[in-house]
């Protein structure tokens, strides 16, 4: 059974914005894809990241 990771955008206070669930850890595309999500959002693509994490958001 593959554990579940959080593909977690955070803005640049390190609030989290956005959050997207993957069987398994990650790829590269699944993360750049949470990212451009955010991005034509209109989130300027200097004020936010992409963190993995196993919990849902930060803490």
């Amino acid at each position: 059974m593959k554990e579940l990771f959080y593909v977690v955008v955070l803005d640049h206070e390190d609030n989290v914005i956005d959050r997207a669930q993957t069987v398994g850890f990650p790829k590269e595309e699944e993360i750049d894809a949470a990212l451009d999500r955010n991005i034509s959002m209109g989130y300027n693509p200097e004020d936010i990241t992409a963190k993995v994490d196993k919990r849902y958001g930060k803490e």
